[in-house]
């Protein structure tokens, strides 16, 4: 990509991206100099490794981003293992440092990139997203808690760049055939490992350096450990599986040969999913291959659906006393415990919207967004549902705008799904299309948007989506 490009050209280029440049080695030099100096070598080994990350993205940004997007997945362990580093007043692990800052290398790759063409153009196919970036760069001019309100929108809008990345790097089929294939694989290993934390009651996270109960990574229920995978908590990574088996399970229905290698993955990660005894997830996984299969008329995802949960009532009636079923089907006193919890935190949250109902109480006043503030911050609440923390946070100028963004997500992926004829594409298309409403529902039963992870997938996979025309004439 880079090897026909002269020297003025790169002068040039740099001349044109000198403000971008300038503040991106700003902030990449600032979060180090914030980093406790006893971590000093590790910060240097960190430098080096971010470094050879930018310049794989200089030649070749679709490798960057896929390298991000694996690596990133793991920013839980590093900060699990690694001292915690400072920024403003808020402490960060250095899984997340380096998760932002590598996000950060590839953005300056593909801008670096885009600056030394002779045609510079970044392709935009849909708007909303960058006005709703803008929405809440407002919110923070207007905070008075600016450090709370940074770490918002680093946690609510800064991952939106990867749809645009994303969009003008995937181009073709093979491409997004490949990167698809990439994920999806790795993704049946981490359902593998997933599994082996129930199996062995949590030993190999352990001996990565968690501690019991620690991030959420071995929280268990009854005595079995709850599968996470390092990649967060038990919640986390069974929303992440959700999102692969949506896609999986959409390709392989529609291919006429059935791959036996991708039916055992999606098997793999269904069961993953399930002893994450996340009861939301397993739900917006039902829910959105029900919605899909009934609006876009894919009856035999839904005979599929129907034998499966078939299944499952008569196993919850032959061992009605198994530990699947208590958490799935019956209702102790944990579950109430959980359930009043929830309804307590709404409560909590109305409170603090009848301050201010317009605006709200302040962009990263709750959630994971206020990370573990230092003494004498004052520390944020959690709804467990993300719709109420916008709510509280934006007000209803902030939730008006994000369930537009949802809405148009929605409405632009269904009218690509029409209109593509490629077969696999159309597949990813309805994927992508159960992603946004599982999603959806997951944010009635969690703060899903939380969590940076899923994020970074939400928006790559969104940023396929709409990619998926251009690659469609490529094929026609």
């Amino acid at each position: 990509m880079m090897n026909s490009i002269s020297t003025s050209r790169i002068i040039n280029g740099v001349s044109q991206s000198h403000t971008f440049l300038i503040v991106a080695v700003l902030l990449f030099v600032g979060v180090f100099l914030g980093v406790n100096s006893s971590i000093y070598p590790l910060s240097i080994v960190g430098s080096f490794f971010l470094l050879v990350a930018f310049l794989i993205s200089l030649k070749n940004l679709r490798t960057g981003l896929l390298l991000f997007l694996i690596v990133a997945l793991f920013s839980n362990i590093i900060s699990q293992v690694l001292p915690t580093g400072f920024l403003g007043g808020a402490e960060l692990g250095m899984g997340a440092v380096l998760r932002d800052i590598l996000l950060l290398s590839v953005l300056i790759g593909w801008f670096f990139t885009i600056s030394t063409k002779d045609k510079a153009r970044v392709y935009i196919p849909l708007k909303y997203p960058l006005i709703y970036i803008c929405i809440i760069a407002l919110f923070i001019v207007i905070s008075p808690e600016k450090v709370t309100a940074i770490l918002g929108f680093r946690n609510t809008a800064f991952y939106i760049v990867i749809l645009y990345l994303t969009v003008n790097v995937f181009s073709s089929k093979q491409q997004i055939k490949r990167a698809i294939t990439v994920i999806i694989a790795f993704g049946g290993l981490l359902a593998v490992f997933g599994l082996l934390q129930p199996l062995t009651g949590g030993v190999l996270l352990t001996r990565l350096g968690f501690e019991h109960g620690v991030g959420g990574a071995l929280v268990r229920f009854g005595k079995i450990t709850r599968s996470s995978a390092g990649v967060d908590n038990p919640l986390v990574f069974g929303i992440y599986m959700v999102m692969l088996i949506l896609i999986a399970a959409s390709l392989w229905l529609s291919t006429k040969k059935k791959s036996i290698l991708l039916l055992v993955i999606i098997f793999l990660m269904i069961t993953a999913l399930i002893f994450t005894f996340s009861r939301s997830a397993v739900f917006a996984l039902i829910a959105s291959l029900l919605f899909i299969s009934v609006f876009l008329k894919r009856f035999k995802l839904m005979v599929g659906l129907i034998l499966i949960l078939s299944g499952l009532l008569l196993f919850s009636v032959i061992f009605y006393d198994s530990i699947l079923v208590q958490r799935f089907f019956s209702q102790d006193e944990v579950s109430r415990i959980g359930i009043a919890t929830r309804i307590a935190q709404v409560e909590r949250s109305f409170q603090y919207i009848n301050d201010n109902p317009l605006l709200g109480i302040g962009l990263g006043t709750q959630g994971a967004a206020k990370a573990r503030f230092a003494e004498g911050l004052v520390p944020g609440i959690i709804t467990d549902n993300y719709y109420f923390q916008i709510l509280t946070e934006m007000g209803l100028v902030g939730l008006l705008a994000y369930l537009l963004l949802l809405v148009s997500l929605f409405i632009k992926g269904v009218s690509i799904y029409y209109s593509l004829t490629d077969t696999y594409l159309k597949s990813l298309a309805l994927g992508i299309v159960g992603i946004i409403v599982a999603m959806s529902i997951m944010n009635l039963g969690s703060s899903t948007f939380d969590s940076r992870i899923l994020n970074m997938y939400f928006w790559f996979f969104m940023g396929i989506l709409l990619s998926l025309r251009r690659a469609n004439k490529c094929e026609s």
